[in-house]
């Protein structure tokens, strides 16, 4: 696994990409697959930075090969922020034309797995997307 901490917020983004980018090239991760990861990572990195209120840094973990790949989002000093839990109400809101709310179905559609853990104040999401050879 590599490991790299960003600073909380949305000015990080572009530092956030390319680490995946490295990190999917370094595995020959096609780059439309590298597309999802980056999405998935943006989407729940951006969540942690507006909802909520922690350490000054946001730890970003990557796992894996061509074929799989494990995101590890770890965020310090935070109360409880569970994304498994928010509701997938993506077609509700397109169709009522609302704002927001749309990029945790994203992930949750993108992902094969998406876990939460929240032990000592430390919030850790965590995601696997598996690709078909």
């Amino acid at each position: 696994m590599v490991e790299r901490r960003f600073l909380r917020e949305l000015d990080s983004l572009p530092s956030v990409h390319d680490f995946v980018r490295d990190f999917c090239r370094a595995r020959g991760v096609d780059d439309d697959r590298a597309f999802e990861v980056d999405l998935v990572i943006e989407e729940l990195f951006t969540n942690l930075v507006k909802h909520q209120r922690g350490r000054e840094e946001i730890g970003l973990g990557l796992d894996g090969e061509s074929g799989w790949v494990t995101i590890t989002l770890t965020d310090r000093d935070v109360e409880r922020f569970d994304p498994t839990t928010l509701p997938d109400d993506t077609e509700r809101r397109n169709r009522a034309l609302i704002p927001g709310g749309r990029g945790i179905g994203l992930v949750k559609k993108l992902v094969d797995e998406l876990r939460y853990d929240y032990r000592d104040r430390t919030g850790t999401i965590t995601a696997t997307k598996r690709w078909s050879r």
